[in-house]
């Protein structure tokens, strides 16, 4: 198969790895409320950057090893070992907080079976084999909407459709990424210390990408409630729904772009997108979010626009961290992240004091405006 078949694959899993997503979300909204949506939001905001920092950038280190400088069951003993220490920290982290309800165990449950799969994911970036990305998330998307009508038309429940998702993805995981993948199957356990070494600045760079995201929402939930938290994040959702052909070409041109080979191309699709993205934001947004979630919201024009510009900028930072992580430059990824975390967390902060519930939609294409900044500027001094 050529390498445009590949990359459409790609882009369809992708596509519908999100639209799972966003259905499980829809599930919580339409059947538990707008409450209960935001529960399971504030879950993901402080199990997300926790989950991307032990699964430790492994996925796109293995994709960028195009040299193979390290053995395939030394990725898959990180791995397992990752997954090992994750699962009683979350559920730590959560008791401390006070979070462990049933919306936080989806969170997990989703993101534990989805860390055995994105090691798998990587080697087949690795070998150029786009298309069992996309076979893999279709099928996933598909037994999830299947057994989700049995349960809902047949024996008219409604409760535990969102669970349906993680049992997908680790049916999925047993029956055809296993069997797709040498990485499970090598024989060996060992941690090699300079793999592991050369991996921690991706991994704090992958999580603290995930923390700008968080960030916002955990500040949400601090200054105003679940329910205004659930409306900023049905809005601002769409921004990683855009994100998902453009994320798709980063992924799969990745290995592509680790051999030098001219990307100029995709700065012109990003633009593209980007554009189509704010327009439709700007004027059709509360309808979409009506649609989708089955609850009426009033945006204010500043707040679609914010959203709007957040998701074009959004898009660059994309382009740019596929840029340094097929460089291998993970330490210019990682002081990125730490400084714009530190920003994110003050300039919504005080936003939020100043402009009130505004204020966390403008703080949002500001953050990603200094980001953008910070890219030059770490660059001199992170060789």
């Amino acid at each position: 198969m050529n390498k445009k078949m590949q990359v459409i694959f790609y882009g369809v899993g992708s596509l519908g790895y999100a639209l799972s997503q966003w259905l499980v979300l829809t599930f919580v909204s339409r059947f538990s409320g707008a409450s209960a949506a935001g529960q399971y939001v504030l879950a993901l905001a402080y199990l997300t950057p926790l989950t991307i920092l032990f699964n430790l950038g492994l996925r796109n280190a293995l994709a960028t090893d195009v040299k193979s400088e390290f053995k395939l069951f030394e990725y898959k003993s990180i791995r397992l070992a990752s997954i090992f220490l994750l699962i009683p920290i979350s559920i730590l982290v959560a008791y401390l907080l006070d979070e462990l309800h049933v919306w936080f165990f989806l969170a997990l449950s989703i993101k534990v079976c989805d860390s055995f799969s994105e090691l798998v994911y990587g080697y087949w970036l690795n070998i150029s084999n786009e298309f069992k990305y996309g076979v893999s998330q279709l099928i996933r998307l598909f037994f999830f909407i299947f057994f989700s009508a049995i349960t809902f038309y047949i024996f008219n429940s409604s409760t535990g459709l969102a669970f349906i998702f993680p049992t997908s993805i680790l049916f999925v995981f047993l029956f055809y990424d296993f069997k797709e993948s040498a990485i499970y199957e090598t024989k060996g356990f060992a941690i090699n210390k300079k793999l592991f070494l050369q991996i921690v600045p991706l991994a704090l760079a992958s999580t603290t990408i995930a923390l700008n995201v968080s960030i916002p929402r955990l500040l949400w939930d601090f200054f105003y409630t679940p329910t205004e938290l659930a409306h900023y994040v049905f809005l601002t959702y769409f921004i990683s729904l855009i994100a998902i052909p453009v994320g798709a070409l980063c992924q799969a041109y990745l290995n592509f772009a680790a051999k030098g080979n001219d990307m100029k191309f995709l700065l012109i699709f990003t633009s593209f997108v980007g554009v189509i993205f704010f327009m439709i934001i700007v004027f059709y947004g509360e309808a979409l979010v009506s649609a989708f979630y089955g609850i009426n919201v009033n945006y204010s024009l500043p707040q679609l626009v914010s959203v709007g510009a957040a998701g074009i900028l959004q898009l660059y930072v994309y382009l740019l961290n596929m840029h340094y992580t097929a460089l291998r430059r993970f330490k210019v990824l990682m002081f990125v992240s730490l400084f714009t975390v530190a920003c994110n967390i003050l300039t919504t902060s005080l936003f939020f004091n100043y402009f009130e519930v505004l204020g966390g939609y403008l703080s949002l294409p500001t953050v990603i405006v200094i980001q953008l900044l910070l890219y030059p500027v770490t660059r001199k001094y992170s060789k």
